[in-house]
């Protein structure tokens, strides 16, 4: 009687789940309404056009795209499922998100409370807010952090290509958007990914795989756009969709490689 009762008693729902899935489902639907659509621009699909002449603009509305839909929104709709399983992916947005609001402040000179807002929702909400300030324990990959070193290298001249470009263009309507400055946020978020993919946290397959996905598709709109200003052009943009592809297929790699040798990953 006991073992039935037992066997009919249903299990106690985690309402810290439930508040973080919500919460972060927001901030994710709120991200991907300011910058999904931006995502077909490079394509010759102008959706929510805000610049009175959009063509200039085709790559820097793709840069946008990824790196508030495919950079943030990814990771924390990946989190959704298991969010104490991907504590890694919950860092990775909640510091990426802040260097990229402490360098707006800094450049623009603008801040607003706003802007905090989706970082403290966040920290809030986590079921698991001492996870946030654990160190990563699953290894590391001499391999990854190699990358990570040499990505931040070659992204140097790109940066400073942007920074360039926002200076020569000062008073325009694409200088006062801040568009020029969206390569500089890739590559810290890019950087940043694969440093922490490097250290193994939790999530770091769907993190490296969401970098390579950036990568792919930032390779692609500039062989479509490739005179287009900001551009990394034909020969930059086929080394960005390699390098992606190659970001993609790595943990699968590792897992095949592991498995070969009989140990776990």
């Amino acid at each position: 009687m006991a073992t039935a009762t037992a066997k009919r008693t249903k299990p106690k729902r985690d309402v810290r789940l439930i508040v973080y899935r919500v919460i972060a489902g927001l901030v994710a639907l709120f991200f991907l309404a300011i910058s999904a659509t931006w995502l077909l621009w490079p394509f010759g699909i102008e959706v929510l056009v805000d610049v009175a002449d959009p063509e200039p603009a085709r790559w820097f509305a793709g840069s946008w795209g990824t790196l508030m839909t495919i950079m943030l929104a990814a990771p924390l709709i990946a989190t959704l499922r298991r969010p104490r399983q991907s504590v890694g992916l919950v860092q990775y947005v909640i510091l990426g998100y802040t260097g990229i609001t402490v360098a707006s402040i800094w450049v623009f000179g603008e801040f607003t409370v706003d802007q905090l807002l989706p970082l403290v929702l966040l920290v809030a909400a986590y079921p698991a807010p001492r996870a946030l300030l654990s160190r990563p324990e699953g290894g590391f990959d001499r391999r990854l952090m190699l990358v990570a070193v040499f990505g931040a290298l070659a992204l140097v001249p790109l940066v400073q290509d942007s920074i360039r470009m926002d200076g020569a263009n000062t008073g325009t309507e694409l200088q006062e958007i801040g568009v020029y400055w969206h390569s500089v946020w890739i590559s810290g978020l890019a950087v940043l990914g694969g440093l922490m993919a490097s250290m193994r946290v939790a999530g770091w397959r769907a993190l490296l795989t969401i970098i390579g996905c950036a990568f792919a598709y930032l390779g692609v709109a500039s062989m479509l756009v490739p005179d287009h200003p900001g551009s990394w052009g034909y020969g930059l943009g086929a080394v960005a969709v390699l390098a992606g592809a190659a970001l993609i297929a790595y943990p699968r790699f590792v897992g095949i490689e592991a498995h070969s040798v009989g140990s776990p990953v």
